[in-house]
């Protein structure tokens, strides 16, 4: 199992950027190159380079896995047997990957404001209080709660079609989750030490937790040379 997040502001430069297209398959190249701001190709390109980078580290004899499928919401995997599983995200500076023998879901989330409304749709009556006081969010409170539950829809695979409001975050002593009033038996875990950010793994349960590795740039490049 591996955690991995990496600061893809180096992929700014155009000649950085243009260097590393070659370590990421035609299909990433070409969706990095479909995006119009710099940011964006940065952390679609960043996103496939951790990809391969964590695979190395996990498989490092391995073959490569044949073209990658998506399920009906969208969620990437390799189909051949035995190949691990993965998922992938990004917010702000910052791309995230996890990959194990199983399922997995992985968020980033930047801490910022966010209203009253949007928080009552996110969120169940037992979470309100831990995340709105007096009318105003706390906004540490809410990317805390949402990177977990992202994760765990993640996770599953489910896309938007799981609505949030059905999805009940615990944190007491250990995190838990229940969806639709019944635990879940998958093990969650919350990464808090990126300033801005909130990184949540969701994956199956009874798995020690996972340490986050930050790979810096001269480490991805050592990685896929």
């Amino acid at each position: 199992m591996g955690l991995y997040v990496h600061d893809v502001r180096w992929l700014y430069q155009e000649a950085a950027f243009s260097r590393m297209l070659g370590f990421v398959d035609e299909n990433r190249r070409v969706k990095a190159r479909s995006y119009r701001f710099v940011k964006d190709r940065a952390l679609s390109l960043g996103a496939g380079l951790l990809l391969n980078y964590a695979y190395g580290r996990l498989l490092p004899t391995g073959a490569w896995p044949s073209d990658m499928h998506f399920n009906d919401y969208g969620k990437p995997f390799w189909a051949e047997g035995g190949a691990p599983g993965f998922n992938l995200s990004h917010a702000g500076i910052y791309v995230a990957c996890a990959i194990g023998s199983g399922p997995v879901g992985v968020d980033i989330e930047e801490v910022g404001e966010k209203d009253e409304n949007l928080t009552r749709r996110c969120f169940v009556g037992t979470e309100l209080p831990q995340i709105l006081s007096e009318g105003q969010v706390m906004e540490e409170a809410f990317c805390r709660h949402w990177v977990l539950k992202e994760s765990y829809v993640k996770f599953l695979g489910a896309g938007l079609s799981l609505d949030p409001l059905r999805i009940e975050i615990l944190i007491d002593q250990g995190i838990r989750l229940r969806q639709d009033g019944l635990e879940q038996a998958c093990s969650l875990a919350l990464y808090e030490e990126l300033p801005g950010y909130k990184l949540a793994l969701c994956r199956q349960g009874g798995q020690p937790e996972e340490r986050l590795e930050v790979v810096t740039e001269k480490d991805l490049r050592a990685g896929l040379a």
